[in-house]
């Protein structure tokens, strides 16, 4: 709860937009706040909007590494939405293979209608969205 909270506070959402140094310091407490709430799980499973947001908190940290393993917790199988967020931090990890399986479930999952529209994203998906952490002194998983 309190991942969510910092994160609502932060102004934060996950885009491409700067944020001032009292967001980014709350993004921090966010995810802090959800690992500390990891380790108290002990092996369990996290909340899934919880794991969501932390997911959206790392990826506007730039880092993407820890993204990805937020979403992977996030993201269920079946789940068009959550498995598409998972290929767009895979991607952003460097990750392209990964970022092709979870695409593929994303469509897979998908109603008809929007699998042709999740298709077209797979060329967006070979670019980095983000500044690999090495390079932008962020850590890894």
């Amino acid at each position: 709860m309190l991942a969510n909270l910092a994160y609502e506070q932060s102004g934060g959402h996950g885009g491409g937009s700067e944020l001032a140094d009292d967001g980014l310091g709350r993004l921090g407490e966010s995810v802090v706040a959800y690992e500390e709430y990891t380790k108290l799980l002990r092996g369990r499973r996290p909340a899934r909007a919880l794991a969501q947001t932390a997911a959206r908190s790392y990826m506007a940290l730039r880092l993407p590494f820890d993204a990805v393993k937020a979403q992977r917790l996030a993201a269920r199988r079946r789940d068009p939405q959550g498995q598409f967020l998972l290929a767009q931090y895979e991607a952003a990890s460097g990750d392209s293979i990964g970022a092709e399986r979870a695409l593929r479930r994303a469509i897979a999952a998908a109603p008809a209608a929007q699998r042709q529209q999740l298709r077209a994203q797979r060329a967006a998906l070979q670019r980095p969205a983000v500044t690999p952490p090495s390079l932008a002194g962020g850590h890894g998983g």
